[in-house]
């Protein structure tokens, strides 16, 4: 039973029927003739529908039923085989699994194909017998086969292969060159492993080595070049000259090119051969030969001559002639262009002021348009356009590698391929930017190896390496448009995967089913915060170039692209909070996907950063807020009382200043007074008798006089006790005598109060060094205190002074 196009149809041997939803019964849609003619599968193309059979081919037929045409499908030899499912690609090619192999059907040319397992390909069929098949976006399909293999085949790259060595395949790994005889099978140059013949047709491989018979003169072979008018292969060899395989006779023939000067056969690297008939070789080690159109010429060193004259020392990689017939060398020291009759060099091509790598030649190839495509050993691609300029592409400007080892034309598109260090690219001539070849799958045939490059009369590419080479059809290498979508395959928390079975696993469903699904949050707890994301592409055409490019918002908002091994990204100690994961990816085209898959967490803080936590910390926050604001306002208040008393203190200061200043002046005004009291109180004493009773009141009346000089002069002092700079000036003195003098001031006044006083002394003389305004004053203060305490307290009694030897003076009331 089939469905297409809506409806439903049942096979029955030879009878096909189909199904009337109306009237709910089968009716004939068609007769396939056999019994044996059942119909597996079906599809529609362009209003025609084609039902595969089991052994019957493809039967065309209209909506109505009515037989348009017969595929047949038929293994190797025409006989029949089993075919069991039928698939068309987006591009309109039918795909067929069947038991002898996948077969590919062009509806629009009606050209078939059939592919098989070749133990040779390493990217073959993995079986012949095919049981299913399932498309893809990708242009491709998934196909299963019998044993349980499963292959994936694209019409993207489909016409390319890859030959490594392999018993019955490719005896050598190194591969130095190729050309296409006129039946269009490829002879492939080895080096070390002599001739390889690839016949393309039955896909088998013949080895010619130098220990055969009739073979090659060297098994490190060269340079190949076809000459197509008398159908015979030149081979060039290292120490084994030029050797000629005849077509015809299938015999290999000795050009006998030695060494100049001896009978060694010479190395060539590159050769040509002129209208003349003269050879033309090179050798990097020994600049460049030539022997004349006779067999019996000797082979000749030629050197260049330049400009001035004089003769060039080139290392010379490849020679070739342009259309004018000038020799054009590809040497180590640039391209020159020189004219074979005369050896003159006629033009020199070279970047002046660069590096010794840009003039590095070592490989060419002339384009339709007249441009010459020259590659270095270090310093990407030369250009010497037809109009003269000469030009380098390299890093700086557009082309990344460093080393091109062979250059090809694309006759459809016009677009220049490249073999290089890193990889295949090509010069796009639509967009005239260097692109890299993404189907290329990096090593596969090892490095790729210096001037092995060719392109077949159908437009093939062949590039040979260290290990086997590459064949494509660029016609075929179709952009992949699919624009991929990503999927989440798994998610592991502290380096343990997860799933929704999982114990305490954050998931609820299966994190397949989560993308930009905002209700799944996947709630982690702060113990859950290292997590990993696995994800995949359903883009799985060359799905190893498949690139990836995330962010994880609340994180970050800049997008970062993974390495295109890279399928898992990892997140360590994700602070509490929400995050968003988006992914989107590339396909093998470098073409990005519109739709971004993303993944939706919640991480929750731990407790000392939970809501709760915050509170208290704002809380005890606000609290040493409120203690360090009181701390800082008593602080200043007790600043500005600090400077109040400041103020309070200067205050004072100047206060006492003023009041010193002005005890200062009035003592300076009453010393005078006192001076002229003093001087008529002298002259008064000389009147006077001396038993007169007035002259004991003179006397007093002097010595105070002397006692308010005194008084005036400390107070003249003042400033140096406030400044307490007061020094004392002792004198050496009759201390006895001075107490008594003292003394003696208070006697008028106690007399007159009835007041007996009397001073004894336990020594007539005392004499001391002392200050007398000091001891003056303690005596004064002492003397009149004594006094005022007496009529204070009422007392009637004596009072009485004592001086004890030097060392002490005692008072006693």
């Amino acid at each position: 039973m089939i469905s297409l196009k809506g409806n439903v149809y049942l096979s029955q041997e030879n009878l096909l029927y189909s199904f009337d939803t109306g009237a709910a019964r089968f009716s004939v849609f068609t007769n396939l003739g056999q019994t044996s003619f059942v119909v597996n599968d079906a599809v529609a193309y362009q209003g025609d529908y084609y039902f595969l059979t089991q052994r019957g081919g493809i039967f065309v037929t209209d909506a109505k039923g009515v037989i348009k045409k017969n595929i047949p499908i038929a293994a190797p030899g025409n006989q029949t085989t089993m075919a069991k499912k039928i698939f068309i690609d987006q591009v309109g090619m039918m795909w067929v699994a069947t038991q002898s192999g996948l077969m590919l059907y062009d509806p629009q040319t009606h050209v078939s194909k059939l592919l098989k397992m070749n133990l040779n390909d390493a990217f073959s069929l993995p079986n012949n017998s095919i049981w299913t098949i399932y498309g893809d976006p990708d242009q491709g399909a998934w196909i299963g086969t019998y044993g349980g293999k499963i292959a994936y085949c694209s019409l993207y790259d489909a016409y390319v292969r890859y030959f490594t060595p392999s018993p019955g395949g490719l005896n050598h790994p190194v591969v130095s060159g190729f050309q296409e005889d006129d039946l269009g099978n490829v002879w492939i140059a080895t080096e070390g492993g002599g001739l390889n013949y690839w016949n393309r047709k039955d896909d088998t491989f013949r080895h010619f080595t130098k220990a055969e018979a009739n073979s090659i003169n060297s098994n490190m072979v060269k340079r190949l070049k076809f000459d197509p008018g008398r159908k015979n292969l030149f081979i060039s060899s290292f120490n084994g000259g030029i050797s000629a395989y005849e077509m015809a006779t299938k015999r290999f023939s000795n050009l006998n090119i030695l060494l100049p000067g001896s009978k060694q056969p010479l190395t060539v690297y590159d050769f040509v051969r002129d209208a003349d008939g003269t050879w033309w070789m090179t050798d990097p080690d020994k600049n460049f030969f030539h022997r004349k159109k006779s067999q019996a010429a000797e082979t000749e060193m030629v050197k260049l001559t330049g400009a001035n004259g004089q003769a060039l020392d080139l290392e010379i990689e490849a020679i070739s002639f342009d259309k004018q017939q000038h020799l054009r060398l590809v040497s180590h020291q640039g391209l020159y262009i020189a004219d074979p009759k005369t050896l003159k060099v006629l033009r020199h091509y070279v970047i002046k002021n660069g590096p010794y790598s840009v003039n590095h030649l070592c490989s060419y190839y002339e384009a339709s348009n007249g441009d010459l495509w020259l590659g270095t050993s270090g310093r990407g691609v030369n250009i010497l356009k037809k109009d003269g300029r000469y030009l380098n592409f390299n890093s700086t400007n557009g082309f990344l590698p460093k080393i091109v080892f062979g250059i090809l034309e694309d006759d459809v598109s016009g677009n220049i391929w490249f073999s290089t260090n890193e990889g295949l690219y090509f010069f796009d001539q639509k967009t005239q930017k260097f692109e890299k070849a993404r189907f290329y799958k990096a090593n596969s045939c090892g490095s790729f190896y210096l001037r092995s490059a060719y392109k077949t009369k159908n437009g093939e590419m062949l590039f040979g390496g260290t290990n086997g080479f590459l064949l494509f059809d660029p016609q075929y290498l179709n952009k992949n448009l699919q624009k991929p979508r990503v999927f989440f395959t798994s998610l592991l928390i502290n380096n343990q995967q997860v799933s929704n079975a999982s114990k305490d696993s954050p998931l609820v469903t299966d994190i397949s089913t989560l993308s930009n699904h905002n209700e799944g949050r996947i709630s982690l707890s702060s113990k859950q915060s290292n997590i990993e994301i696995r994800f995949s592409s359903n883009s799985y055409l060359s799905a190893d170039k498949n690139q990836f490019s995330y962010r994880m918002v609340g994180l970050s908002d800049k997008w970062l692209k993974t390495n295109t091994s890279q399928h898992a990204v990892q997140f360590f100690n994700l602070p509490g909070g929400d995050y968003i994961f988006e992914i989107k990816a590339s396909n093998n085209d470098g073409l990005w996907g519109n739709e971004i898959s993303r993944l939706y967490f919640h991480v929750n803080p731990p407790f000392f950063l939970s809501w709760w936590a915050y509170s208290i910390y704002t809380l005890i926050a606000l609290g040493l807020l409120f203690f360090i604001m009181r701390y800082y306002t008593n602080k200043k208040v007790f600043k500005e009382r600090l400077a109040l008393e400041v103020l309070k203190e200067q205050n004072m200061r100047d206060l006492n200043q003023a009041r010193t200043d002005f005890f200062t002046n009035i003592s300076h005004d009453l010393k005078t007074p006192l001076t002229l009291v003093l001087e008529p109180l002298k002259q008064l004493k000389e009147t006077v008798q001396k038993n007169d009773h007035a002259t004991g009141y003179m006397q007093l009346i002097e010595k105070n006089v002397a006692r308010i000089q005194r008084t005036i002069s400390q107070l003249l002092r003042f400033r140096e006790i406030e400044s307490q700079k007061v020094t004392l000036n002792p004198q050496v003195g009759d201390f006895i005598s001075f107490v008594h003098d003292v003394f003696g001031l208070f006697e008028l006044y106690a007399n007159k109060k009835e007041i007996e006083t009397n001073i004894t002394s336990h020594e007539d003389h005392l004499f001391v060094a002392f200050d007398y305004d000091v001891i003056e004053k303690i005596l004064t203060n002492l003397f009149s205190n004594a006094y005022k305490i007496y009529f204070k307290q009422g007392l009637c009694r004596g009072k009485d002074l004592s001086v004890y030897g030097r060392r002490a003076v005692a008072a006693r009331y």
